[in-house]
């Protein structure tokens, strides 16, 4: 074990944030699969802020595009895991957020997935970057529940 591996701040060593990560890689496309699947199939989400699902449709194949290139730069040879890390978890919580606020809230099923990236840079990352990944997902949770009042006329009700 070398001298900066000693003194590093992220809580797992390089070897196995290499594993985890690429589990989360192949988790990552398999969920931005299965969503561009069910939305342009119409099987299970739609979009119902905007009028025309092009835009939707546009984020959903650039959220896979994303997961494809994240899963190709871990298989480089000299590819720097933590940063990666880092990058991957905040376009998950960027790309989620926005796919949250396109397919009506939390009744799309979208929030255990902004959780579920939140959970794994805990694990991932030093805790002040888990913390500000926790607090933009937390963030993204009060803004989308403002937006649901505000722009869909849902009740006070639904923000407890």
């Amino acid at each position: 074990m070398s001298q900066t591996e000693k003194n590093s701040n992220y809580p797992l060593p390089e070897a196995l944030t290499r594993r985890v990560l690429t589990y989360l890689n192949l988790f990552r496309i398999f969920i931005s699969f299965l969503l561009m699947i069910a939305f342009f199939s119409g099987i299970f989400i739609k979009a119902y802020f905007l009028q025309n699902s092009g835009i939707a449709g546009t984020f959903l194949i650039a959220y896979f595009v994303m997961a494809v290139f994240l899963a190709l730069e871990a298989r480089r040879p000299n590819t720097q895991y933590y940063f990666l890390a880092q990058i991957s978890l905040f376009t998950d919580i960027l790309f989620l957020t926005v796919l949250l606020f396109l397919f009506d809230g939390p009744n799309s099923g979208l929030a255990v997935l902004l959780i579920f990236a939140s959970a794994s840079g805990a694990i991932l990352l030093t805790l002040k970057l888990s913390l500000f990944l926790a607090s933009l997902v937390t963030l993204a949770f009060i803004g989308e529940a403002l937006s649901g009042l505000l722009l869909r006329g849902e009740s006070l009700t639904d923000l407890m």
